[in-house]
């Protein structure tokens, strides 16, 4: 449960201040969403908060990803992870009902 409650606040964080970070829109001509993850050599950097946010952050849905509410967002992952409790982060990087 402690891993759901902190992928719960790194995803609040990341959708929060997620207009200062640089997006990828229309790649190849689809319409996705995708937040840019630095391939840093460093375990410290590659787990820290931000980075890991992103990759959380990228798993979501699409529809989730482009609601402009964060209200309705926080309310949509927070109801999500009380029906799924995660363990472990690669549970949820790998989880395919998202």
């Amino acid at each position: 449960m402690l891993t759901s409650l902190y992928i719960l606040e790194v995803l609040y964080y990341i959708k929060k201040y997620q207009g200062n970070r640089k997006q990828n829109f229309g790649i190849h001509g689809h319409d996705i969403i995708a937040l840019n993850t630095c391939h840093c050599s460093t375990i410290l950097y590659q787990g820290g908060v931000i980075n890991m946010g992103f990759k959380l952050f990228n798993k979501l849905p699409l529809q989730t990803k482009q609601l402009n509410n964060y209200k309705g967002f926080k309310r949509e992952m927070k109801t999500f992870l009380l029906n799924n409790s995660f363990y472990m982060i690669e549970e949820f990087l790998h989880f395919e009902g998202i």
